[in-house]
């Protein structure tokens, strides 16, 4: 065979295998995709038609069985339409729960199983799951959530059951999941993408000693109650391999009760905002600013590149009761708020009351809390003591980076400022640019430290501060003045 001939042999050989390789690599596996209805009441009719959907480019052809919990359908007793799967199940004899979908199919080399795990919830009859139990100490062999005795290892689980697949609960005697002290997890696995995932309607309660039948009989006070969600999941004592996010807020939800550590937000886009916790406009409703009520909680050695311990945008949490300490960024060490009202009066925006910051830290930007691009929070009796920038606001900075959006106007009533640093100017307090209108009401600065002017308040480039019955002691401003510090382009009314 001439040199030619077997190149152009060897050029149609190669171009086989690409096609078939490409052709492996197109090929997707077969896999459960939706099921529907997706949930039950235990008291509904019975049997119940449930259709399970197959997705994939691999269906097989034949089906041996389906099953939903421990109740089993085999064929020939269901139809299979490819790639619809439609079977009568009969759950009185299950409990309560969330349920795997396993789907059987035989192959050459045996039976082979798809599973969708939790892809099925079951709920108690007469809606009596609004309260859900969770206890990280629980034993049951048939944990269904609805007693302590039956308790829920898993928070997800618990907070899936009480949302009922998005659907609120609150209709039904409200929707809440108490549990119990422990340590708590977004996954027993490695993968750092999970996050425990707040629903709509759902409150989330910690404190619980795992016996109590009242909700007042727990204790709410996150330094001793020992509830604790954590994102430490991979080797212990190495952080660069925990959960960019432990929690991830939800419009309408509750948080009380909880101390919320170790996230670590040094991912790419997203996954740099918010190592405790992230709020974003990815599920406000109707337009509105998502608004989560977080209460008697404790964040702290949360990471990230903004919003060390919370991150918000176009989020309106309502914070009381609260301490951040030792929460570390870039950017807003304990808290960033990004983009919201802009001043419109009949918007609801963030709020935050009778809560303590401490020993958080930026590298460039708010010590405590950073806030910029239309937000516009009322902090009110909170404490900002020891924390510190390499940059301006050793406690608090704002910015307007967006006066499209209408200005920034946060303000602060009846808040202490204490012992802040900043390396730059604004040891307590800073403030840049135009369009950025915040308020000062009755506030009191005490021992701030700043190296270029304003231990306790700076102001650069156009602000306009409304400052009202101040009080200053033993601020230091360094190569500035000591108490406020502000250049003639700004206003102070």
């Amino acid at each position: 065979m001439k040199t030619r001939q077997v190149r152009n042999l060897l050029y149609w050989i190669c171009s086989l295998m690409m096609i078939c390789c490409a052709q492996s690599s197109w090929a997707q596996p077969p896999a459960i995709g939706s099921v529907s209805p997706s949930s039950a009441w235990l008291d509904d009719a019975m049997p119940i038609s449930v259709t399970i959907i197959l997705e994939g480019s691999q269906i097989p052809k034949d089906i041996s069985s389906v099953a939903i919990g421990a109740v089993t359908v085999s064929a020939p007793n269901f139809t299979f339409n490819s790639p619809n799967i439609t079977a009568d199940f009969d759950f009185r004899s299950e409990t309560a729960g969330l349920k795997d979908v396993v789907v059987v199919f035989p192959t050459p080399d045996g039976d082979q199983t798809l599973t969708k795990a939790g892809g099925f919830t079951l709920t108690p009859a007469g809606g009596s799951a609004a309260t859900v139990y969770v206890n990280a100490s629980a034993s049951s062999q048939s944990p269904d959530g609805t007693t302590w005795d039956t308790a829920y290892q898993n928070i997800q689980d618990g907070v899936d059951l009480a949302s009922v697949n998005g659907v609120d609960l609150a209709s039904v005697n409200g929707a809440d999941v108490w549990v119990a002290q422990g340590t708590y997890t977004p996954t027993s696995g490695t993968d750092r993408t999970i996050s425990i995932e707040l629903k709509s309607g759902v409150s989330l309660y910690g404190g619980f000693t795992g016996s109590e039948t009242e909700l007042n009989q727990r204790n709410p006070d996150p330094e001793t109650n020992n509830t604790v969600l954590s994102g430490d999941i991979g080797a212990t004592g190495t952080d660069t391999d925990n959960s960019y996010h432990v929690l991830i807020g939800a419009d309408n939800a509750v948080l009380d009760g909880f101390t919320i550590k170790n996230g670590r937000a040094d991912g790419r886009v997203s996954k740099r905002m918010g190592g405790g916790m992230y709020n974003a406009s990815t599920y406000s409703s109707s337009g509105s600013p998502a608004v989560c009520t977080i209460r008697n909680c404790l964040f702290t050695e949360n990471y990230a590149e903004s919003g060390g311990a919370m991150y918000n945008f176009f989020s309106a949490p309502a914070i009381s009761d609260c301490i951040f300490s030792n929460n570390s960024a870039n950017y807003g060490g304990a808290i960033l708020l990004r983009v919201n009202c802009g001043g419109d009066s009949t918007c609801t925006d963030a709020s935050i009351s009778n809560s303590v910051f401490k020993f958080n830290t930026a590298e460039w930007r708010g010590g405590a809390i950073f806030i910029d691009y239309g937000a516009g929070p009322t902090v009110s009796g909170c404490t900002f003591e020891d924390n510190g920038t390499s940059g301006n606001g050793g406690a608090i900075f704002i910015d307007d980076r967006a006066s499209q959006l209408g200005g920034t106007y946060p303000t602060f009533s009846s808040c202490m400022f204490s012992r802040n640093t900043a390396s730059y100017r604004g040891g307590a307090f800073a403030a840049y640019n135009s369009s950025c209108y915040p308020e000062l009401l009755t506030c009191s600065f005490n021992n701030n430290t700043a190296t270029e002017g304003g231990g306790a308040i700076a102001l650069n480039q156009s602000v306009v501060l409304t400052l009202t019955n101040p009080t200053y002691s033993g601020n230091n401003g360094g190569s500035g003045n000591a108490d406020i510090d502000y250049d003639n382009t700004c206003t102070v009314q």
